[in-house]
């Protein structure tokens, strides 16, 4: 009987649980594409150099009214002690060698990354955007700030350029 019971069982699960008349769709093969990471070249910026962003310590987060227009420059301590609040230990800057650049700015949904180019007479902050998404969320705008380190008292003007990224939807 429970013979009769266990063979009945597979048959039902054979015939209930089959293809049901539809084709099995294969894994979308991966490409080199999808694993190289996805970028655009911001224009203006041939002959330039990348400036590593500034990362504060954990603990610690920038308050400025700077723009990446016209970001807030920091040149004391003093002034850092202003735009930098840490929970622990403040970083070591050189002031004496480097001036503090910092800037608010909003975040996109679409954000993609940034970038910060000097080509010794113009710095560029570099904005890289991805196309939307079949059903994205609608997502809300963040505020963010960057800061970088520039030589003490050099002379630039500033200027923003933003570039669309390679859509890449699931």
């Amino acid at each position: 009987m429970l013979r009769r019971c266990g063979l009945l069982s597979l048959t039902l699960l054979v015939a209930c649980g089959g293809d049901r008349g539809q084709e099995s769709t294969p894994p979308r093969a991966t490409t080199a594409d999808d694993e190289a990471p996805p970028t655009c070249t911001v224009p203006g910026t041939e002959g330039a150099h990348a400036v590593p962003l500034f990362i504060p310590p954990e603990g610690c987060s920038f308050s400025t009214s700077g723009s990446p227009s016209a970001p807030q420059v920091v040149h004391s301590a003093e002034e850092l002690a202003a735009v930098l609040t840490c929970t622990g230990d403040a970083p070591t800057i050189d002031l004496e060698a480097n001036d503090l650049y910092v800037y608010s700015f909003s975040m996109s949904p679409a954000y993609g990354g940034g970038e910060i180019f000097d080509d010794g007479a113009v710095v560029t902050i570099a904005q890289r955007d991805r196309p939307p998404c079949p059903n994205d969320p609608m997502a809300m705008p963040m505020s963010a700030q960057r800061a970088f380190l520039l030589p003490a008292d050099a002379t630039r003007t500033f200027r923003q350029a933003a570039c669309t990224l390679p859509a890449r939807c699931p």
